[in-house]
């Protein structure tokens, strides 16, 4: 079970890109498409995603394709 402070973590969108198995690019495709994970910007510059929403996504994938 995952611990509540990893619920909260903040990626980076390298870090995310990681974690969902993809690469940056296809992560900034997505951004820029409007599709895929929620993610924050601050900035012009700046791209942050929080697990648990990268997590939520991964969950709404898996039923998509059931």
């Amino acid at each position: 079970k995952r611990k509540d402070s990893q619920m909260n973590d903040v990626l980076s969108l390298k870090e995310a890109a990681e974690y969902l198995g993809v690469s940056v690019r296809l992560l900034q495709e997505w951004r820029a498409r409007g599709v895929g994970p929620a993610f924050s910007k601050f900035g012009s510059r700046f791209v942050r995603y929080q697990r648990r929403d990268l997590d939520d996504w991964l969950e709404e994938v898996k039923k998509s394709g059931d």
